[in-house]
């Protein structure tokens, strides 16, 4: 039934995700059923599964947001960047170009297929933000035999000069326990530059009406899932091109920051909200 659940929130979102533009009903119905219908443990591989699905798709350079922003921010070049969320190389290809040293990974397989396609002066590696810090943890018990080899590959090179989290990839990570674990982490691979994400923000997003309603309710109805929905309260939502994401809030950010040992400078006037964790 678990398996059902997830192949049925996979493909109505993929169709949801096909119509949006001209049916925001159906993708409201679309994301209220995967809210209910997909177990906790599974938001990750769906949201991965979609972007897979949509792979060869999407922009291909930075946005008029980010150039300015990874000038100011980033330090000189060829300092070292650790880049998570790195999709399909936009931003691995303009930090190679700039002269930056580039340790990349991402959650989606296909992603990463084409992302060392197109930036294989910057190879990439399948990993995601959550196994990175369970991987870290592991090597400080001396427990090695946890540590994959991708993530293997990221600690072996620290320390870097700065990390980029790419594209509101951070927002993905939907446990408030992993995002503390993952900036703990970043704090030990990158002891003394900037961390910079982009993210999604609460009161960003409207509220979902009937239809996503309805869609929790279907979703509901096929099994045991947790109900995360939780419509007007919760901090993660579903989008049918985007999956699962969790919505920051400028307290929540200075949290991170204070656990990483940094201050926080928020850009959330822009299309996509960012910030430098210095």
């Amino acid at each position: 039934m678990r398996r059902a659940r997830f192949a049925a929130s996979f493909r109505l979102l993929r169709v949801a995700g096909v119509v949006a533009r001209s049916a925001t009903r159906v993708a409201d119905l679309a994301t209220g059923f995967a809210s209910r219908a997909i177990d906790p443990g599974d938001r990750n591989a769906l949201t991965a599964a979609l972007y897979d699905s949509v792979a060869g798709a999407g922009r291909a350079t930075l946005f008029a947001w980010e150039e300015p922003w990874l000038r100011s921010d980033l330090p000189p070049a060829p300092a070292r960047v650790l880049l998570g969320g790195a999709g399909r190389g936009r931003e691995a290809s303009w930090l190679i170009d700039q002269g930056y040293t580039v340790v990349a990974f991402d959650p989606a397989p296909a992603n990463i297929a084409q992302h060392n396609l197109s930036c294989p002066r910057a190879p990439a590696v399948v990993l995601d933000y959550e196994s990175l810090a369970r991987a870290s943890q592991a090597r400080r018990e001396g427990r090695l035999s946890a540590v994959s080899d991708e993530a293997a590959t990221v600690l072996d090179r620290a320390p870097y000069d700065a990390a980029l989290l790419g594209w509101c990839s951070v927002t993905h990570v939907l446990e408030e326990c992993d995002q503390d674990a993952l900036f703990q982490v970043l704090a030990l691979l990158v002891p003394r530059g900037p961390l910079l994400a982009s993210f999604f923000m609460s009161g960003a997003s409207p509220a979902l009406g009937r239809a996503a309603q309805l869609g929790a309710k279907l979703g509901g109805t096929l099994g045991p899932a947790a109900d995360a929905y939780a419509h007007a309260a919760s901090k993660v939502r579903c989008w049918p091109h985007l999956g699962f994401a969790y919505l920051f809030d400028g307290e929540r950010l200075a949290e991170l920051a204070a656990l990483s040992g940094r201050t926080l400078a928020l850009y959330a006037d822009a299309v996509y909200p960012h910030a430098t964790f210095r």
